[in-house]
């Protein structure tokens, strides 16, 4: 038990980048309203997760940084595996260069451009989860939908 405890408190440090522009705001409201308690929160300026991987606990903090995101991830998971799932969640492989050139070509879609530039589309950690939130979320309001997710987070995992 004791090696599990020191493996969980391993720090990794993970630099992710991304083409701007980039609404980490956006995302970060977005998230902030559909967390699930005791799996993710958003705190600030930052996003908090916890996880199993290959049944392995672990935790990931990410916050801008110089340009970037800067993650911290706490345990034994694979950071590449991480740095995937960030990445996806996140959406932080669209080019948002080539993303504006195309909507500045409609004069609606350039007006939204103007007001929320590097607005993304926001992923999940894992592909299951989307469809328990989907299925939650035609039932009910995002937050009671939140709010059984952590229900089902808390009794399966």
């Amino acid at each position: 038990m004791g090696d599990a405890n020191a493996d969980r408190r391993r720090l990794v440090p993970l630099r992710l980048t991304y083409q701007p522009p980039y609404d980490w705001p956006a995302l970060l409201k977005f998230f902030a309203a559909r967390a699930i308690p005791g799996v993710d929160e958003v705190d600030g300026g930052s996003y908090r997760r916890t996880f199993v991987l290959a049944r392995t606990q672990g935790r990931i903090s990410i916050a801008p940084q110089d340009g970037g995101l800067a993650a911290t991830l706490t345990g034994t998971a694979s950071a590449d595996v991480v740095t995937a799932k960030l990445r996806r969640l996140f959406d932080l492989d669209a080019p948002g260069k080539q993303i504006a050139a195309n909507l500045r070509r409609d004069e609606t879609l350039k007006l939204s451009l103007k007001k929320r530039p590097g607005l993304r589309v926001p992923g999940v950690w894992y592909p299951f989860e989307l469809g328990v939130r989907a299925i939650l979320g035609q039932q009910v309001s995002v937050a009671a939908a939140s709010t059984l997710a952590g229900r089902i987070a808390t009794r399966f995992g």
